[in-house]
């Protein structure tokens, strides 16, 4: 199912539930990440990752992830901008994508930028800027 365009998620879900403990064996041998990979396909897809993830600790990775970021995002945005002087210019910007989007997107890739400020590290190391004209001006991804 690994190769296809678009695996059946139930299945997939159902799957990686019923594998969790040979996941868990492989996981604890120490295999590194390109074997498990290998092994593993659909756990380092959203999907695989929330369903080990949960089965694990009994809590929704997602879930949990969106509501600590909304609830703590603010604060910890303000904190940057008022210990280090690095992060205002982010900081502007940040507002200025909000206020043309009108939602609070732009603070996902704006934390991280204005982190990767604060501690002196370059955005290379984190983010990859593609030209993706066909959608729009920049393309942010992960690496």
């Amino acid at each position: 199912m690994a190769t296809e365009v678009s695996p059946d998620v139930v299945a997939v879900h159902t799957l990686m539930h019923q594998t969790y403990c040979l996941q868990r064996l492989d996981i604890n041998e120490g295999l590194d990440a390109v074997q498990l990979k290998t092994l593993w396909p659909f756990l380092f897809t959203a999907d695989g990752i929330n369903t080990h993830f949960e089965q694990l600790t009994g809590v929704p990775l997602m879930k949990t992830m969106k509501s600590a970021f909304e609830r703590k995002v603010d604060n910890l945005m303000e904190y940057l901008k008022s210990s280090s002087k690095r992060c205002l210019p982010v900081a502007e910007l940040i507002a200025e994508a909000k206020g043309e989007l009108h939602n609070d997107t732009p603070s996902v890739v704006g934390l991280l930028l204005m982190l990767t400020a604060h501690f002196h590290e370059k955005e290379d190391g984190l983010l990859l800027l593609k030209d993706a004209s066909w959608h729009c001006s920049r393309q942010l991804t992960f690496m």
